[in-house]
This record gives structure tokens, sequence and C-alpha cells, in this order.
């Protein structure tokens, strides 16, 4: 049984490209959630039970040369191989909001971002192997003789395959690139918010039951005074269950979102932008092999329309910093102010 998975690549790309400020920064608050990922995989239970009966074996032999071959007996089994192949395929998001130029009022920047909850269970289920080879019982009563027996070979092979499972949670290249942040007044409030969605995935590989009951020999002689000769022959048994390969490739998935670029002089209001890229759901069970696949409802909704701006960003900004700043203007101009009366005064006494 060989299983593979290979999640991908998700590539993640955000340019804010270049925003033009000169006064006023606000407050910016970043916040990321990248959610939970719960793996979880149940192998199953294995049984597998043999019983080889019960052998009676009762002579009586009257005078007689018996001769018994029981032969060869030769049994394979080759369970196969399971081969499992899933390759999530590629996921690249890119994210150009452009160039924002403002003069007035910057806001509060907010950005949030949830991730959403990644769910993996696979059940590989129950494997039942069960073998009865039955109840072989041998009466002979024979007067009385010169008895051989040559029981011949037994030979029993089994060959349960090969359990290979491989997993490549693939590459996640997070990229994000705030540009340049120059204010000048006032910018307004953008708020972008993102929900992934909620990924689930559930495999159930069935329950395979194997069972073989050899069934009842029953061998009754009775011979008086003979030359008796048995050739059993030989019983050969092979079992291939053969090759059993699942390949999924889930594709490739690319978002590429360009904002254009926005110059603004006065007064930008409020940008709001949210995205829901819905719910995937995969529910796989290879008993019964259902394949359900269901992308989702992806919403997309853009509205590049009237970008309507107010920004006041001194609401950003603490009083501390407010006054701190109108006194560090004060105190430049009176130093300033000071070191022009001083420089005269220094030079005519140096010279008296």
């Amino acid at each position: 049984m060989s299983h593979q998975e290979d999640q991908g690549t998700v590539s993640h790309q955000e340019d804010q490209g270049t925003v033009s400020h000169q006064e006023d920064q606000g407050t910016v608050s970043h916040q990321e959630d990248q959610g939970t990922v719960s793996h979880q995989e149940d192998q199953g239970t294995v049984s597998h039970q043999e019983d080889q009966g019960t052998v009676s074996h009762q002579e009586d032999q009257g005078t007689v040369s018996h001769q018994e071959d029981q032969g060869t007996v030769s049994h394979q089994e080759d369970h196969g191989t399971v081969s499992h192949q899933e390759d999530q395929g590629t996921v690249s998001h890119q994210e150009d909001q452009g160039t924002v130029s403002h003069q007035k009022d910057q806001g509060t920047v907010s950005h949030q971002e949830d991730q959403g909850t990644v769910s993996h269970q696979e059940d590989q289920g129950t494997v039942s192997h069960q073998e009865d080879q039955g109840t072989v019982s041998h009466q002979e009563d024979q007067g009385t003789v010169s008895h051989q027996e040559d029981q011949g070979t037994v030979t029993h092979q089994e060959d349960q395959g090969t359990v290979s499972h491989q997993e490549d949670q693939g590459t996640v290249s997070h990229q994000e690139d705030q540009g340049t942040v120059s204010h000048k007044e006032d910018q307004g409030t953008v708020s972008h918010q993102e929900d992934q969605g909620t990924v689930s995935h559930q495999e159930d590989q069935g329950t395979v039951t194997h069972q073989e009951d050899q069934g009842t020999v029953s061998h009754q002689e009775d011979q008086g005074t003979v030359s008796h000769q048995e050739d059993q022959g030989t019983v050969s048994h092979q079992e291939d269950q053969g090759t059993v390969s699942h390949q999924e490739d889930q594709g490739t998935v690319s978002h590429q979102e360009d904002q254009g670029t926005v110059s603004h002089q006065e007064d930008q209001g409020t940008v709001s932008h949210q995205e829901d890229q819905g719910t995937v759901s995969h529910q796989e069970d290879q008993g019964t092999v259902s394949l359900q696949e269901d992308q989702g409802t992806v919403s997309h909704q853009e509205d590049q329309g009237t970008v309507s701006h107010q920004q006041d960003n001194l609401e950003g900004m603490d009083t501390s910093s407010k006054h701190s700043s109108l006194l560090n203007k004060v105190v430049n101009v009176a130093l300033c102010a000071y070191s022009v009366f001083l420089i005269p005064v220094a030079l005519t006494l140096f010279s008296v």
C-alpha cells in the first residue's frame, strides 16, 4: 500500500505599493491569525486470524503394503500494491495595492487576515483477514501391513505487499511589501479583511474483509489385504489482489488583484475590502468509492467605484505626541534667535 500526498505550494505575495504622504500617519494595526491545522490519521485495525483446523489420524492396518504420497501443497498470496497519490496543486495569491498619493489625514489602517481552519482526517478503515483451513479427519482400517506414508511438502507463502505513506505538505511562502509610507495630512480609514474560509478534508478507506474457509475433508478407508498406492498430486493456490492506484490533482488556483493607482488630495473617506474564499469540503470513502468535491461558493466582490475619504489622522495620535511636536518647534526657534544674538556680542568682546 503506497500513499503519497503532495499538498502543493502555497505562495502568498502582497505589494502594498507606494503611499506618499506628508503628515499625520495615524495608527497601523496589522493582525494575522494563521488558524488551526489539525491532522489526524487512523491507520485502522488489521486483524489476521488463521485456524489450521484439527487433524485426527487413526490407523488399524491389516496385512497390506500401503503407500501414500500426499503430494505438494503450495499456497501463495500476493495482496498487490495500493498506491495513493494526492497533489493539492499550487495556490498563488498576489495582491498589488498600486500607488496611493494623499495630501491630508491618513487615519487608521487596519489589516486583518484569518487563514481559517484546515482539518485533515484520514481513516484507513479496517482490514480483517480470516482463514479457516477446516477439519481433516482421516481414518483407516487396513489389516496387518507394511505402511509407508509421505505427507509431501506444504508451502504457505503470503506477501502482504508494501505499505508506503508519503506526505509532502509543500511550501508556504508569504511575502508582504508595505512599500514606502510618506504622509502629508489626514488620510481616513482603510479596513482590509480576508477570511480564507474552512478547508475540511476527510478520507475513509472503507472496510476490507477477506475470509477463506477451506472446508472439511473426511477420508475413511477400509481396505482388507491389498497393495494401496495414492498420490494426491500438487495443489497450487495463488492469489494476486492486483494494483490499486489513486491519483488526485486539485489543479492550480491563481488569484491576482491590481488595485491600480489612486491619487487623492482631500477627504478620502473609508475603503473597506472584504474577501471570503468560501468553504471547500472534500470527502472520500474508498469502500463504496464516492468522490464528492464542492469547491465552495467563491464570492468575490470588488467595488473600485468612488473612493471617498475623510481623513483626520490626529485622532490616531495621542495628545503627548502633538504637544511634544509643538514644543520642539518653539525650542528650535528660540535656539536660533539666541545664537544669532550671541555671535556678534562674542566677536565684539573678542576684538576688544
